[in-house]
């Protein structure tokens, strides 16, 4: 979130390969992406639907979907290729560099469980997650049972307490809702979570690349996480913003 662009302003919809006119475009795009089939550990993921539900999967061959541009240009090192279809253009800033440094440096400074720690670390993690929330919020509320029907109409989650009340949990319009100022209101931005996350892709790949030129196995990654069967090199490892922190060693 400090070192990288971020997507800013209102997205300019565009349909087509914005590349063929433009040197490295910024934003969101819709692709075809084909991917190379001798990929041992293929890097980019997909949301499926299957018959068992939507689940995340890192697939090869070919298929359509959205990305991040930046997670788009990372593919070619790779041996992935790539056409754009449509999608939305943003201006690239740098827009968390004084949030993250106030609150890293909050951190560093107080002791372990105090309370300025566990805020500033909750802010540091949680921000583009917030950013990227539903903005249809869910409403609970605990009511006798004869009262808890009016709720009914909305179809509500209800769970019996089995004391004479339920928990009712439901959706309602949001006050806001069919405004065009939404997402705005609520200080949603789906563009940044999505830049976020796609980046810590971007920094894991770069392991996965070299794991394999190593010999080292890998089991499992996500967007800030790797779990391989050797110690990584201790030059990666470290307490400072952006460095891998060890969490546990197996035995099997």
């Amino acid at each position: 979130m400090k070192k990288y662009h971020m997507p800013k302003s209102h997205p300019i919809y565009f349909e087509g390969d914005i590349s063929i006119e433009e040197n490295n475009p910024f934003g969101i795009f819709e692709a075809e992406i084909t991917a190379p089939d001798n990929l041992d550990i293929p890097i980019l993921q997909l949301r499926f639907k299957s018959e068992n539900g939507v689940k995340t999967i890192s697939p090869l061959g070919k298929w359509t979907s959205w990305y991040f541009s930046k997670e788009l240009e990372n593919l070619k090192k790779f041996g992935y290729s790539y056409q754009i279809k449509r999608g939305y253009i943003f201006e690239p800033k740098y827009i968390f560099r004084g949030f993250v440094d106030f609150l890293y440096d909050l951190k560093v400074k107080s002791a372990r469980k105090s309370a300025n720690y566990t805020i500033s670390k909750m802010l540091l993690n949680s921000l583009y997650g917030r950013l990227g929330m539903n903005p249809k919020i869910e409403n609970h509320i605990i009511l006798p049972s004869e009262q808890a029907k009016k709720y009914y109409n909305l179809e509500p989650d209800i769970i019996p307490l089995k004391n004479g009340k339920e928990l009712i949990s439901f959706y309602k319009k949001s006050i806001f809702e069919g405004s065009e100022n939404l997402n705005y209101l609520l200080n949603i931005s789906v563009p940044i979570s999505t830049a976020v996350t796609s980046y810590g892709r971007m920094y894991m790949s770069e392991f996965k690349l070299m794991f394999k030129n190593l010999g080292i196995t890998l089991f499992y990654s996500d967007t800030d996480n790797l779990d391989i069967d050797q110690e990584l090199d201790q030059k990666y490892i470290g307490r400072e913003l952006g460095e891998l922190k060890w969490e546990h060693t197996f035995d099997k």
